[in-house]
């Protein structure tokens, strides 16, 4: 009589010695394999908590059982019997911690790069039902883990201990197989190599996923509050450059000083202390052309100082851009403009009549034209 194992499933079987080279169904998987002389390795032999060692003769070789690979705890899924090597847990473990790596990367593309809401809750309905369908097979492939190494599946809830059950679980999920069969199941390496890359593998994608995630989910929303910060300072900038205009204007009867200089207000620099951070947008890195200042030549007193715009600031992309009126307040205007003159016909609420919003729309032609530049 000689034991066998099925190539398939690892179950044993008995025979008789005449029977090699004959053709077996497994009565456990059901399918058939065909067993050449030679082909018998001796089943180590299992006894209470010990395993005794025993080599293999000359002759008998191990069948090349097929090796676990990602989705080999999909077809034992709620399969909480047997044993499941390293190479088996953390070849799952990798496949799922990708999954969720490639969620997360979605989701945080969709909202900060396209900001589609909809497409989020959609790519987030997705990564809910994925994680619902991995939690039987991720606890059953666990147990199985638990029992290949000698312990019982129980031992899985020692991760719910605080601070140090993690690091046990980890342990246990990373220890070798017990190299024999014991009481879950058939020693499951046919060929002898317990693998042990899965592991490491497996630990460097996890910490990927819990560290570098959340700082490249964080990295938006601090770029976002950055540039909520440079708004404002932004809007504190055309404001002093208003104050300046009511100075000069004040001081002139009402007019406004005349287009000079490289952004056209070299006049207001003596009023404002020559400070060159109030002439710079702070989201632009380069000072030139920082404001546009369309207000050069117009007289306060006679223009619709509430609808007319003096400095105009389109570096804002898509969160609109910042206008500084003739009365002093600064407003923000929603939209994306293609060039000056469009801003300031917006401004205008389509009063273009008066000789000061002609005059604002003609300064706005030749910023647009580089004629002032």
């Amino acid at each position: 009589m000689l034991t066998i194992r099925c190539p398939h499933c690892n179950s044993q079987l008995n025979i008789q010695e005449d029977q090699a080279g004959m053709t077996f169904t497994c009565p456990v998987c059901g399918k058939d394999f065909t067993h050449q002389n030679g082909d018998v390795p001796p089943v180590p032999v299992y006894a209470g908590n010990s395993c005794y060692s025993t080599s293999y003769n000359n002759t008998g070789t191990y069948y090349q059982y097929e090796k676990p690979n990602m989705f080999t705890a999909f077809t034992h899924y709620a399969d909480f019997s047997g044993r499941a090597t390293r190479r088996e847990y953390w070849l799952f473990g990798i496949f799922t911690l990708v999954m969720q790596l490639f969620f997360n990367i979605a989701m945080g593309v969709l909202l900060f790069a396209f900001e589609s809401a909809a497409a989020v809750m959609v790519v987030n309905c997705l990564g809910m039902v994925f994680s619902l369908a991995i939690c039987i097979p991720s606890l059953a492939v666990s147990v199985r883990r638990c029992h290949d190494t000698g312990r019982s599946g129980w031992w899985v809830l020692i991760s719910l201990v605080p601070c140090v059950g993690w690091i046990i679980y980890l342990v246990f999920m990373c220890t070798r197989s017990q190299e024999c069969d014991n009481q879950w199941g058939a020693y499951p390496i046919a060929d002898g190599v317990d693998e042990v890359w899965p592991c490491v593998v497996g630990i460097i994608i996890h910490v990927l996923l819990v560290v570098i995630v959340p700082v490249a989910m964080l990295l938006p929303a601090l770029n976002s509050s950055r540039e909520s910060a440079r708004r404002a300072s932004c809007i504190n900038n055309l404001k002093q450059i208003s104050i300046g205009i009511s100075f000069y204007s004040d001081c002139y009867d009402g007019n406004t000083p005349p287009y000079k200089g490289r952004d056209g207000m070299e006049l207001l620099r003596p009023e404002l202390g020559d400070n060159e951070n109030v002439f710079r947008c702070p989201s632009v890195t380069e000072g030139k052309d920082s404001y546009y200042y369309v207000g050069a030549g117009i007289n306060t007193h006679i223009a619709n100082s509430s609808s007319t715009p003096v400095v105009i600031c389109q570096h804002h992309g898509d969160k609109g851009v910042h206008i500084a009126y003739a009365d002093g307040h600064v407003a923000p205007l929603d939209g994306e403009y293609d060039s000056v003159e469009a801003i300031v016909r917006k401004a205008l609420n389509g009063d273009t009549s008066s000789r000061e919003a002609q005059k604002v729309l003609e300064n706005a032609r030749k910023i647009d034209n580089g004629t002032y530049r």
